[in-house]
C-alpha cells in the first residue's frame, strides 16, 4: 500500500464506545479521520463533504443500525464497514441494507486492516479507471487488471468466476503473504465463515488450477498451501 499511503484519505467514524479506539488505530495511519459525535453529526458531514470510508460501531438496536446504514448509503457510494456484537444475523441484515463489510467488535486489528486495504483497492480502482497502474498486477507472464476484471497468461485470457478472480487477485496483490482460510473466506465471499470453508476454498483452487493448465500445460504453480493455515501466491520467473 505504499502508493496509497502517499495520499491522505478521509474517513468518517461513528463510534460511541471509547474503549474501541485502540482497535481502530490502523485507520488513523491511512486516513484523515473525522469522529462524528452522533448520527445527526455524521449525516451533516456526509451530505457536505466527500469521504473514502465510513466506519460505524453499532451500539444501537439492530433495526436502528440498519436504518443508519440505509441512510449512509443514500448519501455516499463509498465503502461502509460496520462493527457489531457477536451476532451473525446482525451482519446479514447490515449487508442487505448496504454495508460492504461487517466485523465483530472483538475482531483482530489485522482483520480490520486487511478489509480496509481490500475495500480501498476495490473502490478507488473503480474511481480511477483503467489507467491506474496500481490496479494492474503483473508477475512475469501473468497479468491481472482489477478494473477490467480480466486475467491473462501470456496471450491467453483466463475466464475466472467472480470468487476465483477475487481470490487470485487477493493473493497476487500481496505476493508471498499467507492468508488464512478464514481471511480468504471473509474477503472473497464477504461473509462470516460458515460450514466447511476449507473444502470450499480447495475446490475453488482446483478449478483455478485446471483453467491455468488449460491455458498452458507448462504453467508453473502460483498458488501455494501452508498446511492447516491457508494459501499464498508465488510465481517463479519463467523463460519467455
Amino acid at each position: 500500500m505504499d502508493k496509497q499511503n502517499a495520499i491522505k484519505y478521509k474517513s468518517l467514524m461513528i463510534n460511541e464506545k471509547e474503549k474501541l479506539w485502540d482497535l481502530l488505530l490502523p485507520i488513523e495511519n491511512i486516513f484523515e479521520v473525522y469522529h462524528a459525535k452522533n448520527m445527526q453529526d455524521a449525516i451533516c458531514h456526509l451530505a457536505s463533504f466527500p469521504y473514502h470510508l465510513v466506519v460505524l460501531v453499532s451500539v444501537q438496536d439492530i433495526e436502528i443500525t440498519c436504518k443508519m446504514v440505509k441512510t449512509i448509503r443514500g448519501l455516499q457510494k463509498d465503502p461502509i464497514i460496520i462493527l457489531v456484537s457477536e451476532n451473525i444475523e446482525e451482519s446479514i441484515l447490515c449487508i442487505k441494507k448496504g454495508a460492504d463489510v461487517v466485523l465483530t467488535i472483538n475482531c483482530k486489528k489485522e482483520d480490520l486492516r486487511l478489509r480496509i486495504y481490500t475495500l480501498l483497492q476495490r473502490y478507488l480502482g473503480w474511481e480511477m479507471g483503467n489507467d491506474n497502474e496500481s490496479d494492474i498486477i503483473q508477475n512475469d507472464l501473468f497479468i491481472m487488471n482489477f478494473s477490467m476484471r480480466k486475467a491473462f497468461w501470456k496471450e491467453h485470457e483466463l475466464n475466472f468466476t467472480k470468487h476465483e478472480f477475487d481470490f487470485l487477485y487477493l493473493l497476487a496483490s500481496s505476493s508471498e503473504r499467507v492468508y488464512t482460510y478464514s481471511q480468504i473466506y471473509q474477503i472473497v465471499w464477504n461473509e462470516y465463515p460458515q460450514g466447511n470453508i476449507v473444502n470450499m476454498i480447495r475446490c475453488m483452487i482446483k478449478r483455478i488450477k485446471k483453467k491455468l493448465k488449460a491455458a498452458d500445460s507448462d504453467i508453473p504453480d502460483m498458488i501455494h498451501n501452508v498446511r492447516d493455515i491457508g494459501y499464498f501466491f508465488k510465481l517463479e520467473n519463467t523463460d519467455t
